[in-house]
């Protein structure tokens, strides 16, 4: 369970990054205004339906087939409106990231405020039983990351080990 000043947090930032890319680019976004911790909040309990009912692509769970579409995404917030919420969403402040090579640099700056607030809720809340058992796998990823590990006679070659 994660505090509820992060979605507020989560809301302020993206709100400061649209005005952030408004200023730097010299022309506001017509389609942005501003959000808040409710609409945060849809934002990402739509990201978790997703995972439950899951469709080839984002823009069919607004579809206005009857057989397609899902009527609670619809209701929950336009279509439009998610894809700006997911062009601007940001946790962190850009400004405040210190330069690579810097003590101040933080590879995770963009997440440590979700790290942190989960790992607070771990300590919070999690509670392990006496016998554990921790294995190691490796998630699918093509990317360019610096934790990108190359196996050549697993499966799955390249990924990152979680």
């Amino acid at each position: 369970m994660l505090p509820k000043t992060i979605f507020g947090k989560i809301a302020e930032e993206t709100n400061r990054y649209a005005e952030q890319t408004a200023e730097r680019t010299g022309q506001p976004d017509v389609h942005w205004t501003p959000t808040n911790e409710r609409e945060v909040k849809a934002y990402f309990g739509l990201w978790i339906l997703m995972g439950i009912n899951q469709l080839p692509d984002i823009h069919m769970y607004w579809s206005d087939n009857k057989y397609i579409g899902n009527q609670g995404f619809k209701e929950c917030m336009t279509r439009n409106r998610f894809t700006k919420l997911s062009q601007y969403l940001h946790l962190n402040d850009n400004s405040k990231e210190g330069a690579p090579g810097s003590p101040q640099y933080d590879r995770l700056h963009k997440l440590r405020t979700l790290v942190n607030a989960t790992r607070e809720a771990f300590k919070k809340y999690y509670r392990p039983g006496k016998c554990q058992s921790i294995d190691e796998g490796m998630v699918r990823y093509k990317g360019h990351h610096y934790a990108r590990q190359y196996t050549p006679s697993k499966p799955i070659k390249r990924g990152l080990k979680v």
